[in-house]
């Protein structure tokens, strides 16, 4: 195995607007899944703790991935 830079340049491989679209809709889920853990399942601080990380970490996730789907579309223009 070598741990020389290699020579040409990297592979860029382009994402799909259906995956995109799959990843955004199960962030969202997990937004709603955290939100109902911290409003109905509080009793610990286990569930607070899990429900604000899922609220914040897949917030982040579906907030990146509707971006890159306004992207896209805004890139590709409207239907005809």
């Amino acid at each position: 195995m070598s741990t020389e830079p290699a020579d040409g340049p990297g592979t860029v491989y382009r994402s799909s607007i259906r995956r995109t679209g799959l990843v955004a809709a199960g962030s969202v889920a997990f937004v709603v899944l955290g939100g109902w853990m911290l409003i109905y399942h509080a009793t610990s601080v286990k569930n607070i703790l899990f429900g604000a990380l899922a609220v914040a970490f897949f917030g982040l996730t579906a907030g990146v991935a509707i971006g890159r789907l306004a992207r896209a579309a805004a890139r590709t223009g409207p239907r005809q």
